[in-house]
């Protein structure tokens, strides 16, 4: 006798979460390994992996999938998000590379785009299949970076261009293992948590990357004061780093000031506030406006500006968006601890860990200054949405008829 179907079956639905799964998987296993052996792989897996998401969730549509999409663009934070890429965009009047910082600006907000669209669109409520790949693609990702990284180190110069490759990504990684991280921590698999962010230190320090593991390391203070008190650390957090990025011009004065107030006592390590300071005194009102998008890099490999001049996110932001950039960029920092302090008790550690982690990167300037990171960060964004679902209420409500008393037997007699 042949089974019949059971009545809830759907197919399109079924369908639907099938790929939904390979777009996350697309984004949280197969970019992190890519980016081991190539520095583009991101920029064709990113859209990839958004893209079989927006498919799977238009085979079972949600009805609140739009509202969410304006929900997200019109809060706080979203609005700040939107003036900082408006002034970058208007920055190109004054910018001195037009055309490239036009076309960056169009992938900046295709990236951002997309990946507001595949956040808004996955479940309520992610599967734990789901969960399971952000550690499986972050401890795949370690491995590789481990064996590359001792491959380097064996075979010398032979290997540098992938040392370099290496260490790129295991500033992904650092990235990645935070979503993951909390996936770990929301199923109660502790000692998974604990053995992965080992073998993320694993990695960083196999490919010789010491910024990223103090990023990392800065990550994991913040965690552990969030496991605590989130909501404290977040607005401590949330404060610091907007000043840090609002004042970063009298970061050269405060160094000058270390070195005994002598701006010839800035050398070695030192020596890029040097360049700040002959910069900043020679911006004058250009401090307020910036150079225009784009500019900092370029100027460098131009030679217009020195070549020890600092790359970092803080000096970048400065000295192409000037003062409006840097405060609608704090403002959308701090806005970004507010959502942290507001997230899930399970999920908030991991997400202002994941946010520190990321700061502390882009002040390094770990090759933040190019696409490529924003649209890492992009997919670690994805990454934390899907996480953040997954830690919907798992005990079944009591039913109806379960919450009436039951009559009582009377008594024999």
């Amino acid at each position: 006798m042949a089974l019949s179907s059971k009545p809830f079956d759907d197919p399109a639905a079924e369908a639907s979460q099938f790929l939904i799964r390979l777009g996350l998987a697309v984004l949280t296993i197969a970019a992190p390994l890519a980016a081991l052996v190539s520095r583009r792989a991101i920029f064709l897996l990113f859209p990839l992996g958004c893209g079989v998401i927006l498919v799977g969730a238009l085979l079972a549509p949600r009805r609140d999938a739009a509202q969410r999409m304006r929900a997200a663009s019109f809060t706080r934070m979203g609005l700040f998000a939107l003036v900082l890429l408006g002034w970058a965009a208007l920055s190109l009047v004054w910018t001195p590379f037009r055309e490239e910082a036009a076309e960056r600006v169009l992938k900046v907000a295709g990236t951002l785009a997309l990946a507001v669209a595949a956040g808004a669109v996955l479940p309520d409520r992610t599967r734990v299949a789901n969960l399971y790949l952000m550690p499986v693609g972050v401890v795949a990702a370690a491995i590789g970076a481990i064996a590359l990284g001792l491959i380097g180190q064996s075979e010398g110069v032979a290997a540098a261009v992938e040392t370099t490759v290496v260490e790129r990504a295991v500033a992904i990684l650092a990235l990645m293992m935070w979503p993951a991280l909390g996936a770990l921590m929301s199923r109660q698999r502790w000692s998974f948590a604990v053995v992965m962010p080992v073998l993320v230190g694993l990695a960083i320090v196999a490919a010789d990357a010491p910024l990223v593991l103090i990023a990392v390391a800065a990550g994991a203070i913040a965690f552990a004061a969030a496991l605590s008190d989130a909501p404290r650390t977040a607005r401590i957090l949330g404060a610091a780093f907007a000043a840090l990025l609002l004042f970063a011009p009298l970061i050269p004065f405060a160094a000058r000031l270390m070195v005994g107030g002598k701006t010839a006592n800035l050398v070695g390590e030192l020596a890029p506030m040097a360049d700040w300071l002959a910069i900043i005194r020679a911006d004058g009102l250009r401090m307020f406006t910036g150079h225009g998008l784009d500019s900092a890099a370029r100027s460098i490999a131009a030679g217009y500006l020195p070549q020890n001049a600092p790359r970092s996110a803080l000096f970048d932001i400065w000295y192409e968006l000037g003062i409006v950039g840097a405060a609608a960029g704090a403002a959308l920092i701090h806005g970004t601890f507010r959502v942290a302090a507001r997230a899930h008790a399970n999920a908030a550690p991991a997400l202002i860990g994941g946010v520190v982690t990321g700061l502390v990167i882009a002040a390094a300037g770990i090759g933040t200054a190019q696409i490529a990171w924003l649209t890492i960060v992009a997919a670690a964004g994805v990454a934390f949405v899907a996480m953040v679902n997954g830690l919907y209420r798992t005990t079944r409500p009591i039913s109806p008829s379960q919450s009436v008393a039951a009559p009582r037997r009377p008594a024999a007699g």
